[in-house]
């Protein structure tokens, strides 16, 4: 979990104990908030969101990279695993291969490939 999200379950479980979110102003919610920002998804309570993005603004470039960055190495790792359970054949090479076709085309994967074939000798 990351701190953002720490802090967000933190104050929402602190919130929902007292059962008097609805008397949160703007301003408590979130005050450097954009008041053009709109809800961008449909399963999050519109305020919940806000608080998020609050706690989110607040965070240095750092935890930002960071959280990015996880995010990332878990997506590639997900891929990679759904790839070697449809190919249950190839090895770590040719999965990796795979991945470098599927996410940013052949041209790349063949010269990859190649580069790997030549130094490999």
């Amino acid at each position: 979990m990351f701190s953002g999200q720490k802090k967000l379950a933190k104050y929402s479980n602190k919130v929902c104990q007292r059962k008097d979110i609805n008397r949160l102003t703007k301003q408590q919610i979130s005050p450097n908030l954009n008041k053009n920002m709109r809800t961008q998804s449909l399963d999050t309570n519109a305020k919940t969101e806000k608080i998020l993005i609050s706690l989110l603004q607040k965070e240095s470039r750092a935890e930002k990279f960071s959280q990015i960055r996880s995010l990332s190495e878990i997506a590639i790792r997900l891929s990679k695993r759904a790839i070697k359970r449809k190919n249950k054949n190839l090895n770590e090479q040719q999965i990796n291969l795979l991945f470098i076709e599927c996410n940013y085309g052949k041209d790349l994967a063949g010269k990859v490939q190649k580069y790997l074939y030549r130094t490999q000798k």
